[in-house]
């Protein structure tokens, strides 16, 4: 069976992999986000885990791992082009397909699963503008929330 997977080595896979999609000029791996975010780095991702499932896999030393990890692609500020909805909607909308395609491709989910992951990971995601997480240090942001799921035996 695996080692222990470390939510900090699947943050800095994901970083790696959320840098190399067209127009993201920030990925911020393990213990890197930033106090602030400025325009000069948007869009910026960061990432955080949050949630981990540990059940009995077949004997008592045997355990499946479910670990979640969040990305957070903050695009812009809600008030980048006087606030307006349809500009903001125009900058943000693509990277849902453009996230999407990278984490479809052959050589990104070798790369996840050589961390020692047992199977294919799921994700999903969500277009959205402020709230809870996509507000920043006090400033609401346009951008797009991944919510990534994957699986280790242990």
């Amino acid at each position: 069976m695996t080692a222990n997977i470390k939510e900090q080595d699947i943050i800095n896979r994901l970083a790696t992999d959320f840098a190399t999609i067209d127009g993201i000029k920030t990925t911020y791996g393990f213990a890197q986000i930033p106090d602030t975010l400025t325009n000069a780095q948007l869009p910026a991702v960061v990432f955080f885990p949050d949630a981990f499932e540990s059940d009995l896999y077949a004997h008592h030393n045997f355990h499946k791992n479910v670990i979640g990890i969040t990305a957070i692609v903050f695009v812009a500020t809600r008030q980048t082009s006087g606030g307006s909805i349809k500009f903001l909607e125009n900058r943000t909308m693509p990277f849902l397909g453009k996230i999407r395609t990278t984490f479809q491709t052959e050589s990104v989910i070798k790369a996840l699963l050589a961390l020692g992951l047992v199977k294919a990971y799921t994700f999903s995601g969500n277009y959205g503008a402020g709230g809870t997480l996509l507000t920043f240090n006090g400033v609401e942001y346009i951008g797009v929330i991944i919510k990534f799921s994957f699986t280790e035996i242990t």
